[in-house]
């Protein structure tokens, strides 16, 4: 079998035979923000750090801001926009200043952090570091957390929703525990709580929802009624499931009975998958 040649090429056709098509190429990835529980309320308060050297290791390397605030809704209450700092010079923002933005006396609700070099490109980690503190003027709160990476694929809702745990939690005579769950989701969402006990008994709370865009925080033993007593006979401590139908950042705080003071305040562990019962 004869197989016809290719057109010669001419001034119309300057090519052409079949020429390469050239693989499609993906956008470049864009800096990513990072999410954070943030709060005043004339006792509690919060600051959102960035350490240009903890993410570079060019001192002269700048970087830039942007930090937007929702309560509630789908649009932020507020949009703070940084000038660049590099090196030593270290981005903070202070609760007091969004109140006073604000023209409020007090504010509970979420913090997007999108910190981005003014000099490099994103890379396969495309994301600034950031830190949040939180402290209380009594003394009953101190520590700090990361900001959350939200990464995309997040909001699809899934048959098995997400979970995460924390091994260790206390529901006792000394000290009781609160979770802090953040939905930076357009939607409410629903969650539980499952409380195991070292000998495998278990509780679970009813379905409550949290808001979109908002924070909640719960109350172990009011959440998980019965929570107390089902540890108190194996040491007053167990392990916390909690299932939700997107993923949620979380957090863990655990408080001194006697002196109110918050003595842990942690992220919680993602489950991989489904967890086995």
């Amino acid at each position: 079998m004869s197989v016809a040649a290719p057109p010669r090429p001419t001034a119309a056709i300057p090519y052409a035979e079949t020429q390469p098509q050239r693989a499609p190429r993906h956008a470049a990835p864009d800096w990513l923000p990072v999410i954070g529980w943030f709060v005043d309320d004339g006792q509690r308060h919060s600051r959102i750090n960035v350490v240009p050297m903890g993410n570079t290791v060019d001192p002269y390397e700048r970087f830039a801001v942007t930090l937007k605030f929702f309560r509630g809704a789908e649009q932020p209450v507020h949009t703070f926009l940084s000038e660049p700092f590099a090196g030593d010079e270290i981005f903070r923002y202070e609760s007091a200043a969004l109140l006073g933005a604000l023209g409020e006396s007090r504010f509970e609700g979420l913090v997007e952090i999108t910190a981005r070099s003014l000099d490099n490109p994103p890379s396969h980690f495309p994301w600034v570091d950031s830190w949040l503190e939180f402290w209380a003027d009594d003394g009953s709160l101190s520590g700090s957390v990361p900001g959350f990476v939200f990464k995309g694929g997040t909001t699809k809702q899934v048959m098995s929703g997400k979970w995460q745990h924390w091994p260790g939690v206390a529901a006792n005579t000394g000290t009781a525990t609160s979770v802090l769950l953040l939905n930076y989701h357009p939607r409410p969402t629903a969650v539980r709580f499952d409380l195991f006990a070292p000998s495998g008994r278990c509780l679970s709370s009813d379905t409550p929802s949290i808001a979109a865009r908002m924070p909640r925080t719960f109350d172990l033993e009011s959440i998980v009624p019965g929570a107390r007593e089902l540890l108190a006979r194996e040491g007053g401590f167990g392990s916390l499931r909690i299932w939700s139908a997107y993923k949620l950042p979380g957090f863990v705080l655990m408080r001194n009975r006697a002196t109110g003071v918050i003595s842990s305040f942690d992220h919680t562990v993602p489950f991989a998958g489904p967890p086995i019962d």
